[in-house]
């Protein structure tokens, strides 16, 4: 998918691959931005249905044992049932991590730009870190800070994953187009959570092997991860074509990130900004052609200027074909067969038989006239 720039208004270089979501000239360039809607409002819906009735199955008076006989139920092993408890209801929380995605499309879609939603990313990731901050130096707001029974132990002496989750969603939006930045924050959220899910349920079950940088990592749960990922992907970028290279690489990354946490840092940061790198490279080195357009954010500014090749298909692959006839015919490439000359044209109109051939009528034989009637 080679990427071609653009001018816009403000003088800067847009560059337009087909996983991209271009804000240009007031147009949405790229995936349908109703559709991508759909799918972040839909995975939200499902994700909290689900840990609602399993928070309500939990709180009932009447459960007594019945959280452990529904896990013994899905096939947890019983030694893991307490540790999957646990993560369910860590993970359940991280859920929220999908409304990132789902405020900067809505922001988007009324007339927000970009880069001020940018601003607004780094303008809460600062008020959360500086809250964590405090939160390890003041005991008042260490007594009082919400979620406590979800913290990790070295949580309690260390910035939280929230912290990181903030700071990675930031960067990822601040580097990347919109679309390939709600991909990485979906990859996040979805596949680390399924890798935690799967790996302290099942994890040493199937295959024992013990995989990360510590040994603590799955099998289980890192393909548990890829599949997620992958298949999110190609969800999400239904309409691009060629679209399972550049997924396949960005969830193959996200995987690996998790999996080793590079750089020693929290895999809540490196996650997405690892993947919407792939997800970039992979859609610029792509030889498949650009995504269709759709719909622009703003309905009630008309669009200015002359349209560009991105703005429709069929006039850009019209100059290409004519622009390619024009050089051939330049270079002697192709051989124009003459048109006939006067002289034969005269010829066939003064004696209009056909030439004996297969759709020429059959000769009628003589009769003798000893055989005539």
């Amino acid at each position: 998918m080679s990427g071609e720039s653009l001018e816009g208004r403000n003088g800067h270089l847009h560059t337009h691959t087909p996983l991209d979501l271009v804000l240009l000239e007031d147009d949405w360039i790229g995936p349908d931005p109703r559709y991508l809607l759909s799918i972040v409002l839909a995975l939200l819906a499902s994700g909290v249905t689900m840990a609602a009735r399993y928070q309500r199955y939990v709180q009932s008076p009447k459960s007594g044992k019945r959280p452990v006989n529904l896990l013994r139920a899905w096939g947890v092993p019983l030694s893991h049932i307490k540790r999957a408890m646990r993560e369910i209801e860590r993970k359940a929380f991280h859920l929220c991590g999908l409304l990132v995605p789902l405020c900067h499309l809505l922001l988007l879609r009324n007339g927000w730009s970009n880069l001020a939603c940018v601003k607004l990313c780094w303008a809460i990731t600062l008020v959360g870190c500086t809250a964590d901050v405090a939160r390890l130096n003041v005991p008042l707001v260490r007594r009082h800070w919400p979620l406590q029974s979800i913290m990790r132990e070295h949580e309690t002496k260390e910035l939280t994953g929230g912290c990181y989750f903030s700071l990675g969603c930031t960067l990822s939006i601040s580097l990347s187009p919109p679309s390939i930045a709600m991909a990485s924050i979906l990859f996040l959220v979805l596949g680390d959570m399924s890798a935690a899910l799967i790996g302290v349920s099942f994890g040493g079950e199937v295959a024992h092997v013990k995989l990360g940088r510590k040994g603590k990592k799955s099998l289980e749960g890192s393909v548990a991860m890829f599949l997620v990922c992958f298949c999110l992907g190609c969800v999400f970028f239904a309409a691009v074509p060629l679209r399972e290279y550049a997924v396949f690489l960005a969830a193959l990354t996200a995987t690996l990130t998790e999996l080793y946490e590079p750089f020693r840092l929290n895999d809540n940061l490196t996650i997405p900004i690892f993947a919407a790198l792939a997800l970039q490279s992979a859609s610029s080195e792509s030889d498949a052609p650009p995504a269709p357009p759709s719909l622009p954010l703003r309905f009630d500014r008309p669009r200015a200027g002359p349209p560009s090749c991105l703005s429709t298909t069929t006039p850009c692959l019209l100059s290409t074909a004519v622009s390619h006839l024009e050089s051939a015919l330049a270079s002697n490439a192709l051989s124009v067969r003459p048109p006939p000359s006067p002289s034969f044209l005269a010829l066939s109109i003064a004696s209009p038989r056909p030439l004996l051939g297969r759709d020429s009528p059959p000769r009628r034989r003589a009769q003798s006239p000893g055989r005539r009637r």
